[in-house]
């Protein structure tokens, strides 16, 4: 796999940007959010799991489990709120590339994967927030990440370089997937949607342009801004590649 040396955040922050359904990181921060959130990623190994909660007293609680990954050691970590922290460091100016990754990437740990397995988890009091994101990179300088989002009736599940899926509910529910696509490539999107009216499921073949960009926006999902669970899984029908999937469910 070609190695990933942006940082989730900034990636899933242009990737949720580029979809033209969530609000700037910095409004971001200033959501009020409450509930639960889980979000799966495929990596460049095995598949990130992130479970995101804020209670009553506003503290939030994050849980990152990381599996079928093959090697044994990494380095990384899970940030809680962490549009919160970016809208206050770059509150006196710019930050470098490197003071991003590092603020965004939250304290930095090792981690020794047993049986393909290892995990993380972060409290974080006066949050009252549901984002949140785990970034690791294996010895190997794989990289594993997954990342989610709520603001203002919009919720977005994202991986490296900021592939993803995002739900709008209310007024003009959609959801939309985006992909690092290869020029010219056929790919597959395969949707499903969990909500009162069932399970529905929608499928399309699309072809990337010249961007290395795919975007594709459903809309005629019944009942969507009820939804529990939306996935998409994204496979590459010119060259044989791992299916890309992602989730989020509240």
């Amino acid at each position: 796999m070609t190695m990933r040396t942006t940082s989730l955040l900034a990636a899933a922050a242009a990737g949720a940007l580029s979809l033209g359904l969530m609000a700037t990181p910095a409004h971001a921060a200033n959501a009020a959010a409450s509930g639960r959130l889980v979000g799966t990623a495929t990596c460049d190994e095995g598949q990130a799991r992130l479970v995101s909660s804020v209670d009553r007293t506003g503290t939030q609680r994050g849980h990152v489990t990381v599996t079928g990954v093959t090697s044994v050691r990494w380095s990384g970590g899970l940030q809680l709120n962490p549009y919160a922290a970016l809208a206050a460091a770059t509150a006196d100016g710019d930050l470098s590339d490197s003071e991003l990754s590092a603020l965004l990437g939250g304290p930095r740990k090792h981690f020794v994967a047993k049986h393909g397995r290892f995990a993380a988890s972060a409290k974080l009091r006066d949050s009252r927030s549901l984002d949140a994101t785990g970034s690791f990179t294996s010895a190997s300088l794989t990289l594993c990440s997954v990342g989610v989002i709520s603001h203002a009736g919009q919720y977005a599940v994202t991986g490296a370089m900021g592939d993803g899926l995002v739900v709008r509910t209310g007024h003009r529910a959609a959801m939309q997937a985006i992909l690092s696509a290869v020029s010219h490539h056929r790919y597959r999107l395969a949707f499903t949607v969990r909500t009162a009216a069932g399970v529905q499921h929608r499928t399309v073949v699309r072809t990337a342009g010249s961007l290395d960009m795919l975007r594709y926006v459903v809309s005629d999902i019944k009942g969507l801004s009820g939804f529990t669970e939306a996935s998409v899984a994204m496979t590459d029908l010119t060259v044989r590649t791992p299916v890309e999937r992602y989730s989020i469910a509240r």
